[in-house]
């Protein structure tokens, strides 16, 4: 599974929005952080039309758990992959997208291998995969915009006793790609870990280059600096 980059955003936050997070459900996407994910959906749209008969899948961690991303418009071929942020509601008896989930019967037990983290020594770990498709409904405070309900297969591994002084692996995954089987749940799974390339890199900027304790006093020569 390839895995590139297609576009990137730098921006600063602007200290007068300061408290904007109180009143964040009163604002529109565009005024929000939460747009970066839209403009990466666009890119990705884009270089579909570059590449026509090729899957694209936008993988996004629990920051893109957006409803607007999820509701986008999206060509034939683009689809998204996302870890779940928010308990929301979905249709069905259970009501909310965590229980729905966790109702359903465990499909295969994967073993991973947990490396030494500080103090904790490395383990191998249990994870009890599930799977099913979910229907999300529209935030309640956004019903007056009349949005489209959303169809979605959510994916969950989730750790079998775990030892009692570290916290328990867990992940429920969003996707707009069909999962039918097992297979398809675990590839899902294994999508979703490609993403880790992209902390590392993260990790580069920050603690390898020190891109934070740069002192280049215009946004201009910074972004030539995270160019280089």
């Amino acid at each position: 599974m390839p895995l590139g980059l297609l576009a990137q955003q730098v921006w600063a936050r602007d200290p007068n929005d300061v408290g904007k997070r109180a009143r964040r459900k009163q604002l529109p996407i565009s005024q929000k952080e939460s747009q970066q994910w839209l403009h990466s959906l666009d890119a990705v749209c884009t270089a579909r039309d570059c590449c026509p008969t090729t899957r694209l899948v936008s993988v996004g961690d629990r920051e893109a758990d957006v409803y607007d991303v999820l509701a986008a418009a999206r060509p034939a071929g683009v689809d998204l992959l996302l870890r779940a942020a928010w308990d929301r509601c979905v249709s069905g008896p259970e009501r909310y997208i965590w229980a729905t989930v966790e109702a359903q019967p465990v499909v295969e037990r994967l073993l991973l291998h947990v490396p030494r983290r500080g103090p904790q020594a490395a383990r191998d770990a249990t994870l009890a995969l599930r799977f099913c498709p979910v229907t999300r409904c529209p935030p309640r405070h956004r019903q007056r915009e009349g949005l489209p309900t959303v169809t979605l297969w959510a994916v969950q591994v989730q750790e079998v006793d775990p030892p009692t002084d570290v916290t328990p692996i867990e992940g429920l995954l969003l996707t707009t790609v069909a999962v039918d089987t097992m297979a398809e749940a675990i590839e899902r799974v294994e999508w979703y870990a490609c993403r880790w390339g992209i902390e590392v890199w993260h990790r580069i900027l920050k603690s390898g280059c020190r891109i934070e304790e740069r002192q280049l006093a215009s946004g201009e020569r910074l972004q030539r600096c995270l160019t280089l």
